[in-house]
């Protein structure tokens, strides 16, 4: 049985061995609904590194998906669709990993990010901006 229902419209799974890579991410528990695994037996197609848009086989629910690149590959990074055909732009996507990544985070610290010229605030507990640290 899949937990789509219960998941909010972005998720990131920070659990993943993939991801962590002993990253301290201060926001894991303050928004934990957002660091959740997907657990989605079957996907339509089947997960695959290079594919994105897939649809869930129990419920039928329509993501965009970003997978590990290993084999057998599950979901790191998703935002929810609604529906099928909906394709999400560029734009859409990064607006939602930014997202991710400053919640993941907890915020931002009251000093500038280390990027010559960049006046972003970095991201707590790291030397960089939002724009400038990426999730997988």
């Amino acid at each position: 049985m899949c937990n789509c229902n219960k998941l909010n419209e972005v998720v990131v799974d920070l659990d993943s061995s993939w991801i962590s890579q002993s990253i301290p991410y201060q926001g894991k528990e303050a928004f934990s609904s957002y660091c959740e695994e997907i657990e989605a037996e079957e996907f339509e197609p089947d997960l695959n590194y290079s594919e994105f848009y897939y649809a869930c086989i129990d419920c039928g629910q329509a993501w965009y998906l970003e997978c590990a690149p290993v084999e057998p590959t599950f979901p790191l990074f998703g935002i929810k669709l609604k529906n099928i055909g909906q394709i999400l732009s560029k734009e859409e996507i990064e607006s939602q990993k930014n997202f991710i990544i400053i919640l993941a985070h907890n915020g931002f610290e009251p000093s500038k990010c280390r990027t010559a010229n960049c006046n972003n605030f970095k991201l707590k507990g790291k030397e960089l901006c939002h724009m400038h640290l990426s999730i997988p």
